[in-house]
């Protein structure tokens, strides 16, 4: 199946889904594709940064860090333990943000949200899609899919 796209997205985590969702607000034609044939359901990562938070506002308007907050639970102190010391108390209530805090977000959820995101752009996952190879030429890059069913 012959698509013409302006961007291949490969990997539906945060990362990926953020990419197409910005890159289709912005109007290019996006595909965003994933091996896996569902959402994890495991979380890679402890938390989302007051970095991240700003950024999405900054990109999408403050509803989606709202969102994300709201579904999420915000810690502003967090402690370091090692070996048998005394454990090192981290104040991140500091940091120079509205978002003062590291909002503790299971992976699985962060990316329902960014999915849905991405829908509200016209991009949808699909699942089960494995980028095999791709080739350049000039300014073009031509990618070969596997899917589901085998077909290249």
């Amino acid at each position: 199946m012959d698509k013409l796209i302006d961007v291949l997205v490969v990997g539906a985590g945060p990362s990926g889904l953020t990419m197409a969702a910005d890159l289709s607000r912005r109007g290019l034609q996006v595909r965003i594709i994933d091996k896996i044939l569902q959402r994890t359901d495991k979380s890679k990562a402890m938390g989302i940064q007051a970095g991240t938070l700003e950024a999405f506002e900054s990109g999408f308007g403050s509803a989606l860090p709202q969102l994300l907050v709201k579904t999420g639970r915000p810690a502003r102190e967090a402690y370091y333990h090692y070996e048998d010391k005394t454990p090192l108390r981290i104040d991140v209530s500091q940091i120079q943000s509205k978002y003062n805090f590291i909002l503790i977000l299971e992976q699985s959820e962060t990316e329902r949200i960014l999915e849905d995101l991405a829908g509200n752009y016209g991009v949808f996952v699909e699942r089960g899609v494995e980028l095999v190879s791709f080739t350049q030429k000039n300014n073009q890059v031509t990618s070969n899919v596997k899917t589901p069913s085998g077909a290249i």
